[in-house]
């Protein structure tokens, strides 16, 4: 089972984010995202959510409970692609 931090940085590898992207978007200092990912330090809970919330993750699967199968991570990166396309074009619907 991996760690909270080994979770950051999965998620954070998988969005395609930098620490300081990731830190920018959960409105934490850039090194804390450093040190969370590399076991040094424990992110507090107001930390935890910020970063959950940023990479579009619950807090199960950030801090490693219940952790879906890699097809279900999979399809829900297809889904967020497509959504964002979507939005992009201002489709409403898919014919």
């Amino acid at each position: 089972m991996r760690t909270i931090g080994q979770n950051i940085r999965y998620y954070r590898k998988l969005r395609g984010y930098s620490q300081e992207k990731l830190a920018e978007m959960a409105g934490i200092n850039d090194k804390s995202v450093g040190f969370y990912e590399t076991g040094k330090r424990i992110p507090p809970v107001i930390n935890l959510v910020a970063i959950a919330e940023a990479l579009e993750v619950t807090m199960d699967e950030l801090c490693g409970i219940n952790l879906p199968e890699p097809r279900i991570e999979l399809e829900r990166e297809i889904m967020r692609a497509v959504r964002g396309v979507l939005r992009e074009y201002e489709v409403q619907k898919i014919k």
